[in-house]
């Protein structure tokens, strides 16, 4: 979390002391409106910040420790995140999660792999519809974010988008991360983090059948991402 706060805070004080620069040197200019335009840029970093401290708090707390609860918090996020640019946003969250809980430190990666996952939507895929979904397993939690957008050659590099980021935060819970992406097919992102210690007996059973052939039950198998758009559920 101290990284979090260092990298996130700490970029957006820096904006902040340049633009109190800028409007410094342009105010004795008599450049009355570009003083104006960054003194509202100042405004919305302040405004920034003071949204990540909310939302780390939020999510370290335990009235957030349930997946419900998180849900609530991702489904606000992204409502107002997005229907700014006219996205569509809608989240499904089977009844049966609602009550799983999620240790502080797995729950902060996964809401910021999914705030990430958003504001990527939000700048980069000109998608109309944004869905979250969220599945279980005996042994993992899945999260999927699909978009009916412009897509990517996913096997590309790509800069600036975060992926990394989120790769890094997938691996620091020994999670798995994976997208399905291709140009004008839209996106899928899929994230899965372990619901269970390696020692609990749920993954030796599920080993055990891996190891004979056996089929997995169906619940239990691991869904890889639709690269089509499915109809919202709510």
């Amino acid at each position: 979390m101290a990284c979090d706060l260092h990298d996130e805070v700490g970029a957006s004080l820096s904006n902040i002391t340049l633009l109190i620069g800028l409007v410094s040197r342009e105010m004795p200019l008599g450049q009355e409106g570009r003083a104006q335009e960054f003194l509202g840029r100042i405004g919305e970093e302040a405004n920034r910040i003071h949204g990540f401290i909310s939302d780390m708090l939020t999510v370290m707390d335990a009235s957030c420790r349930k997946l419900g609860q998180l849900a609530a918090l991702v489904n606000r996020h992204g409502y107002e995140l997005l229907q700014e640019k006219g996205i569509g946003f809608s989240l499904t969250l089977p009844q049966a999660l609602k009550e799983t809980r999620i240790p502080a430190s797995r729950r902060r990666h996964l809401y910021l792999i999914i705030k990430e996952a958003l504001h990527n939507i939000m700048k980069h895929s000109g998608a109309g519809k944004v869905n979250v979904q969220f599945r279980a397993d005996s042994c993992r939690l899945y999260c999927i974010i699909q978009d009916d957008g412009l897509g990517f050659d996913a096997s590309g590099t790509h800069r600036g988008t975060g992926i990394g980021s989120m790769k890094r935060r997938a691996a620091a819970v020994k999670g798995r991360f994976e997208i399905v992406s291709s140009p004008g097919k839209g996106c899928t992102l899929q994230f899965s983090l372990p619901l269970k210690p390696w020692w609990h007996p749920a993954w030796l059973l599920r080993r055990n059948l891996e190891a004979v052939d056996m089929p997995v039950p169906q619940a239990e198998k691991t869904q890889k991402p639709q690269k089509q758009w499915e109809a919202q559920v709510h």
